[in-house]
């Protein structure tokens, strides 16, 4: 999780900067919020595999998640 904080503190870095290289048909801002939300999904998904993970094998939502029946490991976050 540190390097994910120190990933998009180099992006405000290099945003404020302009520094920052543009993705094709969006502007800074765009590109900026495009790649945070990227870092972000990234940490969420680690935290719902690790949430997953201390989950008591028994547990209903866990088996529901497992099973493929309801939600996914967004709905363990």
């Amino acid at each position: 999780m540190a390097r994910s904080k120190e990933k998009i503190g180099k992006k405000i870095n290099l945003a404020q900067n302009e520094l920052l290289k543009v993705q094709p048909g969006k502007n800074m801002l765009e590109t900026f919020e495009a790649k945070v939300n990227r870092i972000m999904n990234e940490v969420r998904d680690k935290a719902g595999e690790i949430a997953f993970n201390s989950i008591s094998g028994d547990n209903k939502i866990r088996l529901m998640v497992s099973a493929g029946s309801k939600g996914n490991l967004n709905n363990i976050n």
